[in-house]
């Protein structure tokens, strides 16, 4: 009952979808983490490094090019957002990884690229592989304290959301999971699931669609709704 009066309040306030197809309510947002190697980066207008680590939908498989995945996107957000910093975001998304195969190549990859800020998407792989929530819960603790041992702030996301895949996948005790690991790590949990209810319940974007230049065009306008929330995120953590 709550989410549907939240998006119906948030619909009357909005005068158009022309004005920000990507907005959703303040509580789907989320609460401000303190970004602080970010910060530091963007203060001192020093290199800011972001690595964004996960599955397919980071990789932007299903828009059909590099340059249209979300941390792409991202990229250029911030750098219009900071135009005195020179900002590079790293797509490390491969599919169907689960979050232990992520945590094994994370160290190299912080090693190779000294993030500030890795972007964590993960946790479908081991969803649709039924992996032991305990298991999977254990290796996003790890994870993130790997990236905090290299300086990294970290910002974990959650699923992607589908009707049909709801009803086949119970993500339920994952999504329980990264929620916990988030709140015993004091790490920002980027809510993906709930925004892309909340773009598709409202008619903002059509998640169903599954023909070809059509799949892939609505694709690449769902990364850059992503990439324009965590905008905001990292906008809203760094004063």
């Amino acid at each position: 009952m709550r989410y549907w009066l939240l998006l119906l309040l948030a619909l009357a306030a909005r005068p158009g979808i022309a004005d920000d197809q990507c907005a959703v309510p303040a509580e789907i947002a989320g609460e401000v983490r303190p970004l602080s190697r970010v910060q530091a980066a963007i203060v001192q207008r020093q290199p800011l490094t972001i690595l964004a680590l996960g599955g397919a939908s980071t990789g932007g498989t299903a828009a059909g090019a590099p340059e249209l995945a979300y941390p792409a996107r991202l990229q250029a957000f911030l750098g219009q957002r900071f135009p005195n910093a020179p900002i590079e975001v790293i797509n490390a998304g491969r599919a169907r990884e689960t979050t232990r195969l992520m945590v094994e190549r994370l160290q190299g990859l912080l090693i190779a690229h000294r993030p500030q800020l890795v972007i964590w998407e993960t946790g479908t792989a081991d969803a649709v592989r039924r992996v032991d929530p305990g298991e999977f819960e254990q290796a996003l603790q790890a994870g993130i304290t790997l990236a905090r041992a290299r300086s990294a702030d970290v910002i974990l996301m959650d699923f992607q959301y589908g009707r049909g895949a709801s009803a086949l996948i119970d993500f339920e005790p994952y999504i329980e999971r990264l929620e916990w690991a988030a709140t015993m790590k004091e790490v920002a949990l980027f809510r993906r699931h709930d925004m892309m209810r909340f773009w598709s319940d409202s008619g903002l974007l059509d998640l169903t669609e599954r023909q070809g230049d059509k799949q892939r065009k609505m694709a690449a306008v769902l990364y850059d709704c992503i990439a324009r929330r965590l905008d905001d995120v990292v906008g809203r953590a760094v004063k």
